[in-house]
C-alpha cells in the first residue's frame, strides 16, 4: 500500500460471520480501527442478492486471510482494506490528512511510544437502506483493544536485573522498525546516544514470549561462564516500561550489525566461512544448554552474521517454526540440536 498505508493486523474468526472481524491498519501515523460485524440481512435474503452487504463480505475477505490467530496480507486482505479505503475516502483524510511533503518529523515524534501508541480512531462499515457507510464508534465499542491491558500483569514475576536501566517508551528514539503488529513491535533504537535493538510487546499481558525472552538473557547475563569462553548472544542492556502503568513491556539488548543468515547467498561463501558458522552456533548451543537455557526458535532467519563473520544466535522468545524444530520437540535441547542439523543442510555441509 502507498501513500503511508499499511496493514498492521487483522482478526477473525474461523466461520464465515460468527462475531465479525476488524482490520487494524496505519495511515499516515494514525492508527484505524475498523470493526466488521455482521449485517442483519437475513441469509436467506442475500442468496438472492448479487452483492451481500459490504460488512459480510468484508468480514469473508479478513476471515480468508487469517489463519490461527496469525494474518496473511494477501489478494483477500489488500482487497479488505482497498474496499475500506474508497469507502471511508473523505472521512479517513479528515483524521488522517497526508502531511505536507516538505515537513520534517520532529525528534519527538519518532520516540517509541509513539510508535507503541499513536493516536487511534474508531470506525465500522454498516449498510443502511442498502447503502453501506464508515461511521465513527468510540473505543468501547471497537472489537479491537485501542490500550494494553495490565489487569493481570505481575511483574514480580520476571526475573528483573536491578543493576540495569529501565527506560519509558517516550526516552527510546526509533531509528529503523523491523517488524510491527498489532502485538509486538521490534526494531533498531537509540538510548542515551547508543544503538540498541529494541523488542517491546504492545499486548496480551502476561505474555510468555516476553517472559521467556526476559528470563533467557537474564540467565546468559548471571551465568558463570569460563573466562576463555566467548558466548556469541547479544547482552541484555535493559528494559522497557509503559510511562503510565510502570509496567516492564519489553527489553533493549546489544544491537549487533549484520544480515541474518537467511539473507546470505550460500552458494557464493566458501566453504572454509560455512564451516565456522557451523563451529560457532554448534559451540553457542551447546554453552546455552551448559546453563540450561533453551535457543527454542532456531532457524537461519535468527542467526545474526555480524560485520566480522561471527554468527550470532539470537531470538529466545520460544516458540518453534514448521521445517526447522518438531512439534514435539518445541522448547526442548532436543529441538535445539535437531534445529542445528537443518541448519547444516541450509549450509551445504554434512554433518
Amino acid at each position: 500500500m502507498g501513500g503511508g498505508i499499511y496493514i498492521t493486523s487483522c482478526s477473525g474468526s474461523s466461520k464465515d460471520l460468527n462475531d465479525g472481524a476488524a482490520i487494524t491498519f496505519m495511515m499516515h501515523g494514525k492508527r484505524i480501527i475498523v470493526s466488521l460485524l455482521p449485517s442483519r440481512q437475513p441469509s436467506h435474503l442475500e442468496s438472492h442478492h448479487s452483492e451481500p452487504c459490504l460488512e459480510d463480505s468484508l468480514i469473508r475477505q479478513v476471515n480468508g486471510s487469517c489463519k490461527e490467530g496469525a494474518w496473511d496480507a494477501g489478494d483477500s486482505m489488500e482487497e479488505a482494506l482497498e474496499g475500506v479505503l474508497e469507502l471511508g475516502k473523505h472521512v479517513l483524510a479528515e483524521v488522517a490528512p497526508a502531511p505536507a511533503e516538505a515537513a520534517v518529523p520532529l525528534p519527538s515524534e519518532n520516540n517509541l511510544h509513539n510508535l507503541l501508541y499513536p493516536p487511534t480512531f474508531c470506525f465500522r462499515v454498516i449498510t443502511s437502506n442498502g447503502v453501506p457507510g464508515l461511521i465513527p464508534i468510540s473505543a468501547d465499542e471497537s472489537l479491537c483493544l485501542t490500550v494494553p491491558s495490565f489487569e493481570h500483569y505481575a511483574e514480580e514475576d520476571l526475573e528483573i536485573d536491578e543493576s540495569l536501566l529501565q527506560y519509558s517508551t517516550q526516552q527510546i528514539s526509533v531509528e529503523k522498525t523491523l517488524l510491527e503488529s498489532d502485538s509486538k513491535v521490534v526494531g533498531q533504537v537509540l538510548v542515551d546516544g547508543k544503538k540498541m535493538f529494541c523488542k517491546v510487546w504492545t499486548s496480551g499481558f502476561p505474555n510468555e514470549e516476553m517472559e521467556n525472552e526476559i528470563f533467557s538473557l537474564y540467565d546468559i547475563r548471571e551465568a558463570s561462564l569460563p573466562s576463555h569462553t566467548t558466548l556469541c548472544v547479544p547482552s541484555l542492556l535493559g528494559y522497557i516500561k509503559h510511562p503510565e502503568a510502570g509496567c516492564v513491556i519489553g527489553l533493549l539488548r546489544e544491537w549487533i550489525p549484520g544480515v541474518s543468515l537467511r539473507e546470505i547467498n550460500i552458494s557464493a561463501t566458501t566453504e572454509n566461512k560455512r564451516q565456522k558458522w557451523v563451529v560457532q552456533i554448534s559451540d553457542t548451543i551447546h554453552q546455552l544448554h551448559d546453563i540450561k537455557v533453551i535457543w527454542g526458535d532456531g532457524k537461519p532467519h535468527n542467526i545474526i552474521i555480524d560485520e566480522q563473520d561471527d554468527a550470532w544466535l539470537v531470538d529466545f522468545g520460544g516458540g518453534r517454526t514448521e521445517g526447522w524444530v518438531p512439534n514435539e520437540l518445541a522448547g526442548t535441547a532436543e529441538g535445539d540440536l535437531h534445529a542445528l542439523e537443518k541448519i547444516i543442510e541450509f549450509l551445504q555441509l554434512s554433518g
